[in-house]
């Protein structure tokens, strides 16, 4: 009997000194908002999730942006490109990228960022920093691009 009590004793401290681990963790979790899910280019873009990680491989492609620190998401919506034409445009709607009803993502971002200048005489530019609202336009069949730029941060919430 004592041979059981003290096998369950030494498995007991055994579980509580494995459990008990120091607040200040060597190796601590990133925030969720470095961590983006990974989507197939092609594919549909189903979910919110998706569309702010599509938005975000958009913006840093060649030659896009350098964040500074990740971005905020301020708005994320599928609507229809007429919507969107709506929301970003200024003048006339352009539906250069298909019909009105053609289904888009909308993602609009705030942040710090870097860009180099489209200056092409200039041999080694030295980024630019801005601060404030990008938004990503792209099909939701596809995640293909259909517009970048800034945007107006207030007009979005």
């Amino acid at each position: 009997m004592r041979t059981l009590n003290g096998i369950l004793l030494s498995g007991l401290l055994i579980f509580l000194t494995g459990c008990s681990t120091p607040k200040d963790s060597p190796n601590p979790v990133p925030p969720a908002t470095v961590t983006l899910a990974v989507h197939l280019p092609g594919a549909p873009v189903l979910t919110k999730a998706d569309a702010e990680t599509v938005a975000y491989e958009l913006m840093q492609g060649p030659g896009g942006i350098q964040w500074r620190m990740p971005p905020a998401v301020e708005f994320v919506q599928e609507m229809s490109y007429e919507d969107a034409q709506r929301m970003i445009s200024v003048g006339e709607p352009d539906y250069d990228y298909g019909p009105p009803e053609t289904r888009v993502w909308l993602v609009v971002v705030s942040g710090s960022y870097l860009v180099a200048p489209l200056d092409p005489n200039q041999a080694n530019p030295e980024p630019l920093s801005y601060e404030g609202c990008l938004f990503s336009l792209f099909a939701a069949q596809n995640g293909e691009l259909i517009a970048l730029g800034d945007a107006v941060c207030s007009a979005v919430q």
